[in-house]
């Protein structure tokens, strides 16, 4: 019986022997973090492009161009309209002068009372801002769309939309 609690006291020993030998071997690994904060996009203003009258030119699209080249900070092409549209504008929120990429893509079609409906051919954000975020981290884009419509269609077209994406470069 002492052979075994000697044994026993060994192998309790050449543990502790083991343990300290692989704990000296452990190395410091630094932990370095970068906490960033989250782009936000929120939309301003909604796109509305009014009333139109299409142009007859036989191509049946409609082109709604946004940028600060244009005298309005728009043109429209194909039709003709009765107030002012407006185009989508969108603040983008996010960390100081950092550059950022941004897609629009086409979800759902508009359709007027009898279920006709327009297609959204393109969706085009307007880089007069560059796409760099400002000093205090914002920057604000406006978009355009590219719509066929079939011929002879008239009514109020609604429910059409269009997803904007924003990631950090």
């Amino acid at each position: 019986m002492k052979r075994y609690l000697k044994a026993c006291g060994l192998a309790v020993i050449g543990l502790g022997v083991v343990t300290s030998a692989l704990a000296g071997e452990a190395t410091d690994n630094p932990v370095a973090i970068n906490l960033v904060k989250p782009l936000t996009i929120e939309e301003t203003t909604a796109m509305d492009l009014g009333e139109l009258i299409v142009d007859n030119g036989g191509n049946n699209y409609i082109i709604f161009q946004v940028g600060d080249n244009f005298d309005d900070g728009f043109t429209l092409l194909g039709a003709t309209s009765y107030g002012t549209p407006q185009p989508g504008v969108f603040k983008i929120t996010g960390i100081p002068k950092s550059r950022v990429t941004i897609t629009m893509e086409e979800r759902t079609n508009p359709l007027n009372e009898a279920k006709v409906e327009m297609t959204i051919a393109g969706i085009y954000a307007s880089f007069s801002n560059g796409d760099t975020l400002d000093d205090d981290g914002v920057l604000n884009i406006k978009s355009g769309i590219l719509l066929q419509y079939p011929s002879g269609a008239t009514g109020n077209f609604t429910g059409g939309t269009y997803t904007v994406t924003i990631e950090y470069d």
